[in-house]
């Protein structure tokens, strides 16, 4: 198993920090968004179509990715249901026992959210695998002094 591999466009972006060789020959999938399969239910077609077009606006999805995509559309729609149902219907419920159990909805909700976070960090668009990738340096045409009234371990080179 181990850590996963970096992309290479992160690799590049980041100066290739490890000096490791670059893949010269990797794939980039042209930007876009394919159309939406068919077992979408209608919040999942709609969240496609209205997210999709920001990711492709953003150019942050490639054509290729529609399954992964998919995935994550499917995972919402049912997260959304399911919250809706705890709402209308509590987080616990009374078992024929006489106690209290958490509701298969609250459950169904939870896995579904997993299910979106994780579909979202594999296509890096969540705060910590945006994290991972790509580092902005600061302005260069910021004040000139800072470098010198910054503290010795937070100076810029």
């Amino acid at each position: 198993m181990g850590r996963r591999p970096t992309a290479t466009i992160d690799k590049v972006l980041r100066g290739n920090p490890g000096k490791r060789p670059i893949n010269q020959r990797e794939p980039v999938a042209k930007v876009g968004l394919p159309p939406p399969p068919d077992h979408l239910d209608p919040d999942a077609r709609a969240h496609w179509a209205e997210f999709g077009a920001a990711l492709v606006a953003e150019q942050r999805i490639g054509v290729v990715y529609g399954p992964i995509f998919a995935t994550y559309c499917v995972a919402w729609s049912r997260w959304q249901h399911a919250e809706r149902q705890v709402r209308e219907r509590g987080a616990v419920r009374i078992a024929p026992s006489g106690y209290e159990v958490k509701s298969a909805w609250l459950t169904i909700a939870d896995k579904a959210w997993a299910q979106v976070v994780k579909s979202l960090g594999e296509m890096g668009l969540t705060p910590t695998a945006q994290s991972r990738a790509v580092k902005v340096e600061p302005p260069a045409d910021g004040d000139p002094f800072a470098a010198f009234d910054a503290p010795a371990d937070h100076r810029v080179n």
